[in-house]
């Protein structure tokens, strides 16, 4: 648990390398044609390993507009 690990307030250099993290995986998504349409906190989940992106419902798939 973050709270028992850091106390009530994350050191800059922690969030620092969680948004790194969401950033890369944000990233990642788009360079395969996926939009997650709905970052938010509640979608983020951080574990003991590391940062996750979670709820792809509203995810949407990038269409080139040159393909049918």
């Amino acid at each position: 648990d973050l709270l028992n690990k850091f106390g009530p307030q994350l050191d800059e250099s922690v969030i620092r390398a969680y948004t790194r993290d969401i950033l890369f995986g944000i990233n990642y998504l788009h360079r395969q044609g996926i939009v997650h349409c709905d970052i938010k906190g509640k979608n983020v989940l951080v574990g003991a390993n590391g940062v996750k992106l979670a709820d792809f419902g509203s995810a949407k798939k990038i269409v080139d507009e040159g393909e049918n």
